[in-house]
């Protein structure tokens, strides 16, 4: 059996040899330390060393540098152990702060301040023997593992399973307001939270700030809070469609992924309502009796109070986090506005992929991150675009930004509304820029992505398009789809949704910039024409449809008014929402799954004669 581990040291790789030092002088005491022996910031070597290596230690000790809060796993390490020591009482009693700072302004959570063990040692002098023998008498005192004070395993995720990005910078603070506002409810009688707010919060903010990436990292770092489970549920708020959904179009997108989310946690669902199975989920969260996180990401503006609710974890053990752009829900939950990044955060992502190699360099990438208004999406674009440029990068791009053409200038109108104040135009820029040096792949994979949802799009589906719309072989076709992904999400303009590589997601902000800037039309819309006919053939065919697909069938018949196609297609409203609900899940047993009616195709032709 493995010897339990007396100290933990997580550190950041860039803060040189002293924390490796630290941890030989420790060893030399005696004490068994954990300290990784190659940087990690992926999923599975963050995971495998918070399983392996911190819940088989009594305490964890942060080298907390300016440095240490910018990197990744870190901040996973040092916050699954805050809250599992938190599960004992006092977290200070097991997080350690070794602080190589002069202030202590930077370390997060506050309560941590008080922890410092005195100013990071210099040398190997007597400063440092000072910290490592008290270091040593601290941990002499503790019994038990964090393990075995509070689990250290991820928990399971159900519905859309995000891993974040290993792009992601800063945001410790608002993590920690998160789970500051999911808690209230525990005190609320300290705090005053309102019956109606109470284990509820919300993330707010204008598009591309990163809402959804900072609620998925949130899900990450702190899922050991959360024993029973991570739900995740989108709602396609700024799916950017020609019109909202209709309510009974938003309750059926709704309802399938409730059915989804509890069939996966293998709760029949057979002749059950949506309002029935949420019952059912919510027993079985009471019978499970252990807490968990309920996200619901990109909630539409303008909906009523009674139609967010139903949106809510239907039982008081799960916390709801919901992301939105609408600033118009407070009355239902407390949230964080979220803004722009701060300076050296933002400098952070932007210098991510190639970093500057002097001063003049320095100097014009602060510039650079000032221009673009701290704003992280159009940062990350660049970072991007970044690589490809000559040895004067930084330099090089802000000149080519300043050059504002007239397609920037109308851009920057059309996207003002999601942008911040003063950076529409720049932002424009770096968005246009980056799509015209795609190649033509990558252009006609964001041209089918400005006419479907803003959710997973397949690459079995975007190859399907791709044959069809060129008249070429299976072979060809995977192969332009696979350059399209490689050069889209290289240039940052298309993310990987998921733990698999077969599916990428294009942000609301740059499709909306593709649907502006894009000058061929007419290609545009021989892809929408062949993806309806791929959808049509699916449908006909009898095939279940994958969960995905329902998604971008709203999408493409959200040009039409339901009122005139009722009767176009002889068909009620009522049997309209049914067709399409029943498109809900490919893994049902096939003696149960339900037919798939001949008025959805219909939809689509009628679809396919209406002009974009």
């Amino acid at each position: 059996m493995q010897r339990p581990y007396d100290i933990f040291i997580s550190h950041a790789w860039v803060d040189g040899e002293l924390p490796r030092r630290i941890a030989d002088e420790l060893t030399a005491l005696g004490l068994h330390v954990w300290i990784d022996a190659v940087e990690i910031n992926d999923f599975a070597s963050i995971t495998r060393a918070v399983t392996e290596g911190l819940a088989q230690s009594k305490a964890l000790l942060a080298y907390y540098s300016k440095t240490y809060p910018l990197r990744r796993a870190c901040q996973w390490e040092l916050t699954a152990a805050f809250l599992a020591a938190q599960a004992e009482g006092d977290p200070r009693r097991r997080v350690l702060v070794v602080n190589p700072e002069q202030k202590p302004d930077h370390i997060h959570p506050i309560e941590l301040r008080d922890a410092r063990l005195g100013t990071a040692p210099t040398d190997d002098g007597p400063s440092l023997r000072d910290l490592v023998q008290s270091i040593t008498k601290h941990v002499s005192a503790l019994d038990g593992l964090l393990a075995d004070i509070h689990p250290l395993s991820a928990p399971s995720w159900y519905g859309t399973t995000p891993v974040g990005s290993t792009r992601f910078v800063g945001r410790f603070p608002e993590m920690w307001q998160i789970h500051s506002l999911l808690h209230e409810g525990d005190v609320a009688q300290i705090t005053g939270a309102s019956v109606a707010s109470r284990s509820v919060g919300q993330v707010y903010g204008l598009g591309g700030l990163g809402k959804s990436l900072l609620a998925e990292e949130y899900a990450l770092r702190f899922g050991t809070a959360y024993p029973g489970g991570v739900f995740w549920l989108r709602a396609f708020g700024s799916d950017d469609r020609k019109r909202p959904f209709e309510a009974e179009e938003q309750e059926t997108v709704r309802t399938v992924q409730i059915r989804n989310i509890a069939e996966q946690m293998r709760v029949s669902t057979d002749g059950l309502s949506a309002p029935q199975i949420s019952s059912v989920l919510a027993d079985v969260i009471e019978q499970e009796g252990k807490a968990c996180l309920w996200v619901v990401d990109d909630v539409p503006s303008r909906l009523g109070a009674d139609t967010v609710r139903s949106w809510f974890a239907p039982h008081s053990l799960a916390r709801t986090l919901i992301t939105t752009r609408s600033r118009g829900y407070g009355s239902l939950a407390k949230g964080i506005d979220l803004s722009v990044l701060p300076p050296e955060d933002a400098y952070t992502l932007l210098t991510s992929r190639r970093q500057p190699l002097d001063e003049a360099a320095k100097e014009q990438a602060h510039q650079l991150t000032k221009a673009l208004g701290y704003h992280p999406l159009a940062l990350d674009v660049s970072s991007a675009a970044l690589v490809s440029y000559g040895s004067d990068a930084f330099r090089s791009f802000r000149e080519e930004l300043n050059r504002q053409d007239q397609d920037a200038l109308e851009l920057a109108a059309e996207i003002a509304d999601v942008l911040p104040n003063g950076h529409e135009v720049s932002i424009a820029q770096t968005m246009l820029g980056s799509i015209r040096r795609l190649g033509g792949e990558g252009c006609d994979f964001l041209r089918l992505a400005s006419v479907l949802a803003q959710g997973p799009i397949s690459a079995s589906l975007v190859a399907g398009v791709f044959e069809r719309a060129d008249g070429i072989d299976s072979v060809t076709a995977v192969q332009r789809q696979r350059r399209a992904f490689h050069q889209t999400t290289t240039a940052s303009l298309s993310e990987i949704p998921g733990e698999t590589s077969d599916a990428r997601s294009v942000h609301a902000l740059v499709s909306r910039t593709m649907r502006f800037s894009d000058r061929h039309r007419s290609r545009t819309r021989v892809l929408r024409n062949a993806t309806i006919d791929l959808l049509i053939e699916v449908l006909e065919a009898g095939a279940v449809t994958p969960p995905p697909y329902l998604e971008h069938i709203l999408k493409l018949i959200a040009v039409l008014r339901v009122d005139d196609v009722m009767k176009a297609i002889e068909m009620d409203r009522v049997s309209f929402l049914s067709a399409l609900a029943v498109v809900w899940n490919e893994s049902k047993p096939p003696e149960k799954a339900m037919y798939v009616p001949k008025e959805l195709p219909q939809l689509l032709r009628i679809a396919r004669q209406r002009r974009l």
